[in-house]
């Protein structure tokens, strides 16, 4: 079954896009990828409901996870490729406001390889081994936004007008 496309999965909100779907792709994302994953989102109706479910999906596999809140995707791409092992972020990006993404990257804050997406795929249906209870760490929340515009200021700095 594939799922995901050039931008990763895409689909109507709520239809093919569901809690349980966001929940499968979360927990064998975080069976391959290990360690601090960012999870972010954009403004789109549904766009909170997903973002839990792949918190629930990542915490269950061990992975510490970083919460940036509503930010776009270039912020998140930026704070994964300089703080995290990994991340998914919930964007419908410049599709019908019915449409909803789940987009997983990796610790540069690119897309998945077309590898990594086909194992994640072939896993989906297999529920992983939960972590222990005592080893479920809790959401950390990050200001993704300031670090960026940190990011900009420093190089504004060698512009000159």
């Amino acid at each position: 079954m594939q799922l995901f496309g050039t931008a990763g999965i895409r689909g109507i909100t709520n239809e093919d896009i569901t809690p349980e779907l966001a929940l499968k792709v979360a927990r064998a994302y975080g069976s391959v990828f290990h360690g601090d994953i960012a999870v972010a989102r954009d403004t789109r109706f549904g766009a909170e409901m997903i973002e839990h479910a792949i918190i629930s999906g990542l915490q269950s596999t061990g992975n510490r996870v970083h919460l940036l809140g509503i930010v776009p995707l270039p912020v998140f791409a930026k704070f994964v490729a300089d703080f995290m092992d990994g991340g998914i972020i919930v964007t419908g990006s410049h599709t019908p406001p019915n449409i909803m993404g789940i987009v997983a990257v990796d610790s540069l804050g690119r897309d998945i390889p077309q590898n990594v997406a086909k194992k994640i795929e072939e896993s989906i249906n297999i529920v992983p081994k939960g972590v222990a209870w005592n080893e479920i760490e809790n959401t950390l929340y990050e200001d993704a936004l300031e670090h960026y515009m940190k990011f900009i200021e420093q190089r504004a700095k060698g512009i000159e007008g």
